[in-house]
């Protein structure tokens, strides 16, 4: 540090700070000026600050005037107008740019008239488009267009239109012919065809064929604004003529400014029109490759050319004969290979099999090699990264963006089986891309190609294949995650291959996205959860047996590991869905006992949100049936949960639990609910929880249970039926020759839970009470039929001794009837207020907890033996029944008496 006399720099720097600081402190006399009398009204405020105030105030009083106008009209044009007219000839940027914008919203407020702006207003604005000053004339001019929207076309024509006449005078300078041009754009958008004709056609003309080159680009980017003012009548004779002597002028601005024209008005022209343009179109592009071929510096007419190219072919493509189509194919080709001469030299000249090579070569186990993070190796070389690359180092690397761009198009454009080879060959090129740009935008057009394909779209695996691998370019991978279903659906329906080679590369690549996001790309969750949204087709993709023992495992993992709570839930809702479409009943079975055990009975709190998260997404997925037979019990379990947030959670769910319940079938689990309500009312602590379930009560209140009725039935039921169809459907048709089973350990079953280890490392068998209750081989559902009575069996001690450490058999159904034996009922573990957690309960015990008839016959199971019921149990066993079965009418009246009760005790407190 260099010092001055003894002082160091902090010094000095103090020193300039406090100086500052002096600075910014307003004296009294300046805050004297900045102080306005409170009892005034707004008009003299305004004029006060007009005629006193600065510059900052002045801004205020224009952005306000709008306010003034509409309350106070005849005092404001009297008063402030003038004074703001006088404030506008200092040429101040800030006050031009705050003025313009308000006399918009002036001139388009309804609250105001618009005699308003067209008598006072425009006048001013008329004045300050002439402003010698280029940058506030421009100011005015850009928002020109907007003020004359509600102006009367008299006012424009004596006010505005002689300015511009005189504005485009040749003798006046280029910068005033320039705003000429921007006038008239902007009164054509308003003024009738026979007034352009009439008034402004012989100025246009003339502006079109100015000296100057801007002045004529200038006006022929206004062209399209007129020709649609105008009409398809006479554009075709007045505009197109213009637009045609355009596009051969010498400079390339004034000849792209043409060619844009064209494109915007080319709804409005007929054949004939078109087949006049036809020619000169095909002689621009062919001579811009034509500059190109001579090794010359490139044109930036090459670059008009593939920026346009998609646009210029969808144009002429009905008059374009096959010769034609074949040469405009050819130019996009070549445009493909702009600046790829290597790829061009390999393989003597076959570009096809060179672009398919190196596209191995990405998708290789070599390019999937650790690489440092601002590299990534393509046949050998090293490429920077996005955020290094110059967009506009190379016109030939821009020409291989804008092919990329245009590619979708093309395809769309030249549907024809002939041209797809040399289309799918340039779809190779650019995929096999150095550049991540140009390889990001085919990603995100492919499903667009897929679509157009058809049952060509298996040619495309091999580009979906190289993307997928890119795991040191995530805006790749990126760049195809929004339309990655109707990819993969399109691929795999037109899988020709009997071994399904292509569709097991695309899972292995769909694996290794899955992997880098975990390893590399820990940040992007957000394409992290779009990903595996896009994961809900693999049931149309793949088989159930693949699915099961290559997704499943990696989704449970990320469910409880990933740190991000929106991927968590795009995880569970996928795993919904892949449940759903599930065709193994085993499977379906392990599935289920990993959600219920690993989360609803988990001790992490979070896994216990998660399956409330769960709860909501299998009510939107599953049938009606499923949820009440394999959701309901465990889902009531929480209302003794310890954490209040459980709770608190808990009750946004109930009244969508209810609107599932059909009465009478459903009567036992409505009894469920409402004393999982009542336990809410008597022992809740929690204030916030409180107020929820008071809330969740006047909800449940309003909903109406369903009722068994053929005349009543909703699109809602409807679809439920479907849902049930659906299910029993995948079900019955197990179809054990397309899904490729195995009859070694299931994936699921070896992975390793949390809690699942003892201290001497060996893992803890599993409790098998949630299968129990899942569908057996013939149905997703063990619900009773409708119409059967269910009965009740009382607890049994032999039972609750002897049979806790036994598995329970799998559901035991006979065809012919409906009955399940009492081992068939949830095990339903609680957890009290302090945390204890009580295990789960067999035999009878479960069924005066979850409601599921014992079997039908007159026995009752004890250890493992029957006997015959005498009649003293049987007379037990129907004060049971009446005990539980308790009429609708009665249980709906004590609840509201209770409900009443305790709010009356809450009150009087």
């Amino acid at each position: 540090m260099m010092e001055f006399g003894g002082l160091g720099e902090d010094f000095f720097e103090e020193q300039k700070s406090e100086k500052n600081y002096r600075k910014k402190v307003k004296t009294q006399e300046e805050l004297d000026k900045l102080t306005v009398d409170e009892n005034l009204n707004e008009i003299e405020k305004a004029i006060y600050i007009l005629n006193s105030g600065q510059q900052l105030q002045y801004v205020s009083v224009v952005r306000n005037l709008p306010i003034l106008l509409q309350y106070w009209p005849d005092r404001c044009y009297q008063t402030i107008v003038p004074k703001i007219k006088q404030l506008l000839n200092r040429n101040d940027e800030d006050l031009h740019t705050t003025a313009s914008e308000t006399f918009s919203l002036i001139a388009n407020d309804p609250n105001i008239p618009h005699t308003a702006f067209s008598t006072h207003l425009i006048k001013i604005v008329v004045i300050h488009l002439k402003n010698k000053d280029q940058t506030v004339a421009r100011i005015w001019s850009a928002s020109f267009a907007e003020m004359l929207t509600r102006v009367p076309d008299d006012v424009i024509r004596d006010l505005v239109v002689p300015v511009a006449s005189v504005m485009g005078q040749l003798s006046n300078p280029t910068s005033s012919r320039l705003q000429c041009c921007k006038i008239i754009g902007a009164i054509c958008r308003k003024y009738a065809a026979v007034s352009i004709k009439k008034e402004l056609l012989p100025k246009i003309k003339l502006l079109c064929q100015d000296v100057d080159q801007d002045v004529r680009a200038c006006m022929c980017s206004h062209l399209h604004t007129i020709a649609k003012a105008m009409g398809p009548a006479d554009t075709g004779h007045l505009i197109l003529e213009e637009i045609y002597e355009l596009a051969t002028d010498e400079e390339h601005q004034v000849v792209e400014a043409a060619w844009d024209a064209f494109l915007a008005i080319t709804p409005l022209l007929d054949k004939e029109n078109l087949k006049m343009m036809k020619p000169l179109l095909m002689d621009y592009c062919k001579q811009a490759m034509y500059l190109e071929d001579t090794q010359t510096m490139l044109d930036s007419s090459l670059l008009d050319v593939s920026c346009k190219f998609g646009k210029f072919c969808a144009s002429v493509i009905d008059l374009l004969t096959p010769d034609e189509r074949t040469t405009m194919v050819d130019i996009y080709h070549r445009t493909c290979l702009l600046g790829r001469q290597k790829l061009m030299k390999k393989n003597n000249g076959n570009v096809a099999l060179a672009a398919q090579e190196k596209l191995a070569d990405m998708c290789s186990d070599k390019s999937a090699k650790i690489l440092p993070a601002s590299v990534t190796t393509l046949a050998g070389k090293r490429i920077p990264p996005i955020l290094n690359q110059t967009l506009k180092k190379d016109d030939s690397l821009e020409c291989r963006r804008y092919s990329a761009f245009n590619l979708p198009a093309m395809f769309d454009i030249f549907r024809e089986n002939k041209y797809s080879p040399k289309l799918l060959e340039c779809s190779l090129i650019l995929a096999s891309d150095d550049d991540v740009i140009v390889r990001k935008r085919v990603a995100a057009g492919l499903h667009e190609i897929a679509r157009i394909l058809g049952p060509q779209a298996y040619s495309l695996r091999i580009h979906l294949d190289s993307i997928l691998r890119q795991s040191e370019s995530h805006p790749i991978v990126r760049g195809c995650l929004d339309h990655l279903s109707e990819t993969l659906i399109q691929i795999a329906q037109y899988d020709n291959d009997s071994k399904g080679t292509g569709v097991n590369d695309i899972v292995i690549s769909l694996l290794t996205v899955l992997t880098t996001f975990e390893t590399k790309w820990e940040l992007m969750w957000r394409s992290l959860e779009k990903f595996i949204l896009q994961l809900r087709v693999l049931p149309e993709i793949i088989t159930s047996e693949q699915i099961y023992s290559k997704f499943l495992p990696c989704l449970f993992k990320m469910l409880t590991k990933n740190p991000y709570l929106p991927v968590r839930q795009a995880v569970a809702q996928t795993i919904c869905y892949l449940f759903r479409y599930n065709k193994r009943t085993e499977q379906r079975r392990e599935i289920l006992d990993v959600i219920v055990q690993d989360l609803c009975r988990s001790k992490s709190y979070r896994d216990r949100l998660l399956f409330l998260d769960f709860c909501e997404y299998i009510i939107d997925i599953f049938s009606r049936r499923f949820f009440k037979q394999n959701i309901f019990v465990h889902v009531m379990s929480l209302v003794d949960d310890k954490v209040a947030n459980i709770r608190l959670c808990l009750c946004r769910i109930l009244p969508s639990m209810k609107r599932l319940l059909v009465l009478p079938n459903d009567r036992i689990l409505h009894s469920q609910l409402e004393e999982g309500v009542r336990k809410f009312l008597s022992s809740e602590n929690d204030r916030d929880v409180s107020r929820a379930i008071r809330a969740t009560i006047f909800e449940l209140d309003r909903t109406v249970l369903k009722r068994p009725s053929l005349a009543s039935m909703t699109p809602a039921d409807h679809e439920d039926e479907r849902k049930q169809a659906e299910e029993g459907m995948l079900t019955a048709r197990e179809d054990k020759s397309h899904d490729i089973g195995g009859k070694g350990p299931s994936s699921l079953s070896a992975m390793a839970f949390r809690g699942g280890a003892n201290k001497s490392g060996k893992v803890k068998k599993r409790n098998n009470s949630a299968t129990s209750f899942l569908p057996d081989s013939n149905s997703w559902s063990t619900l009773p039929s409708p119409g059967s009575n269910p009965s009740f069996t009382r607890k049994s001690t032999a039972n609750r001794s002897g049979d806790n450490n036994k598995k329970p058999p799998l559901i035991n159904k006979k065809p012919e009837d409906h009955s399940f034996s009492s081992t068939n009922a949830p095990r339903a573990s609680t957890t009290d207020r302090a945390g204890a957690r009580t295990g789960p309960t067999s035999g009878a015990s479960q069924n005066r907890g979850t409601g599921l008839k014992p079997p039908a016959s007159e026995t009752e199971t004890n250890s493992g033996r029957s006997r015959p019921i005498n009649s003293k149990s049987r007379k037990k066993m129907r004060r049971e029944e009446n005990l539980f079965e308790l009429p609708t009418f009665e249980t709906a009246y004590f609840f509201n008496f209770f409900i009443r009760l305790h709010f009356f005790f809450i009150t009087s407190v």
